[in-house]
């Protein structure tokens, strides 16, 4: 059940009027996540409906100002829902991947649905480029989608944007990734971590800081990323995953609008305490497996050995993994972390048994033991 509250007199649910809603950078999020298993899987659905929300934003929130770029979604509840009408570089940064993800997948066969694609990424990459300021991107503009917003600077911004526009040859000379990550550091350091945005107020950003750490990876920054690392694996649970910040209270600068019994809606802070996350603890995934989940830089900018294959794909009886070296490590989990099978492979290539496998997506995870720090992930389908 989405979060809200029960009003027992009306005898209604009433839903968060936020978690029903549509934003453009989740959407950008989803639709990655799509694509990501139709690049596995080739199944059509994936793609199909990856595109139905990459059009449904291109028709409703594709902004028409000298600043271009694409605003922020729509807020409310079903049949009553407001047009946001700021424009959040952090959403602009996600759309970028998200359509050229689907450019590259469409670039061969069909070249103007293609280029419709390419366009869009364009105007957000033009969108994030304008926020930039000596080293800083801001994090949007204010509701008229034109007046930058100055005054509260968060972190993600800057982080996705290396992850980002890194390796993007078309944001060549307009921006300088080396000043984004001494900005970084300048603004938000708390002790061993990274705060959410730059009032520094003595807590850290369990998310923010495993962004940094990919960043810092895709930058070459090798001996500050194992110092991130450190920190992040000891802050871990002992199940892998890692709450939201490592005190209660962490301010953000910004507020959440929240319904309230009666109607309406109120805006209180929006904080994040010392409770485990999702979005933490995938961030964390990220980091430990070298892994920058922005498409755009997958083609040129990689932290592993993209030669590893799995085949076919979907699987029946039994699949192949190619590419390994002998004494790679082969790990089988299914989606809620249960081990199948765990061993050292033999040669290059290895026979993965998923006869015995009920149908589902499976991931399987190589460790690279040859210099020990690579660490590979493919997912793998059973019919």
């Amino acid at each position: 059940m989405l979060p809200g509250f029960y009003n027992p007199a009306a005898t209604v649910w009433y839903e968060d009027r936020y978690a029903v809603s549509l934003n453009a950078g989740v959407m950008a999020w989803a639709i990655e996540a799509l694509l990501t298993v139709y690049d596995e899987t080739k199944t059509p659905g994936y793609l199909d409906a990856a595109e139905v929300m990459a059009d449904y934003i291109l028709e409703n929130y594709r902004a028409n100002d000298p600043l271009g770029g694409f605003t922020g979604g729509e807020e409310g509840w079903e049949g009553q829902t407001e047009k946001l009408t700021y424009k959040s570089t952090e959403h602009n940064i996600d759309l970028i991947s998200a359509y050229m993800h689907l450019y590259r997948i469409w670039k061969e066969t069909q070249p103007q649905e293609a280029e419709k694609y390419r366009t869009a990424a364009r105007e957000a990459r033009a969108f994030v480029l304008a926020m930039y300021d000596n080293g800083c991107f801001y994090t949007g503009t204010g509701t008229d989608g034109i007046t930058i917003n100055r005054e509260n600077k968060p972190l993600d911004t800057n982080t996705w944007a290396i992850l980002t526009l890194t390796g993007d040859h078309e944001a060549d000379g307009r921006w300088n990734a080396e000043e984004v990550y001494s900005f970084i550091e300048r603004t938000f350091r708390v002790g061993e971590g990274m705060d959410y945005n730059q009032d520094r107020d003595g807590k850290i950003w369990h998310e923010g800081t495993a962004q940094l750490a990919v960043a810092a990876a895709l930058l070459g920054k090798t001996a500050e990323y194992e110092r991130l690392m450190r920190y992040l694996n000891d802050a871990a649970e002992d199940d892998g995953s890692i709450c939201s910040a490592n005190l209660d209270g962490l301010t953000t600068g910004f507020e959440s609008l929240i319904a309230v019994e009666g109607g309406g809606t109120k805006a209180i802070p929006w904080v994040y305490d010392h409770r485990v996350s999702l979005a933490s603890t995938v961030w964390l995934a990220f980091a430990q497996l070298n892994v920058n989940p922005y498409f755009v830089n997958n083609e040129t900018v990689a932290f592993h050995d993209n030669a590893l294959k799995l085949y076919p794909n979907p699987a029946d009886g039994e699949c192949t993994l190619a590419g390994l070296d002998a004494d790679d490590t082969v790990n089988l989990y299914d989606l809620n972390g249960r081990q199948y099978l765990s061993h050292r492979a033999s040669g290059e290539t290895e026979t993965v048994d998923t006869s015995r496998l009920q149908a589902g997506i499976y991931l399987v995870n190589v460790s690279k033991n040859k210099n020990g720090a690579t660490h590979m992930l493919k997912m793998l389908v059973r019919h």
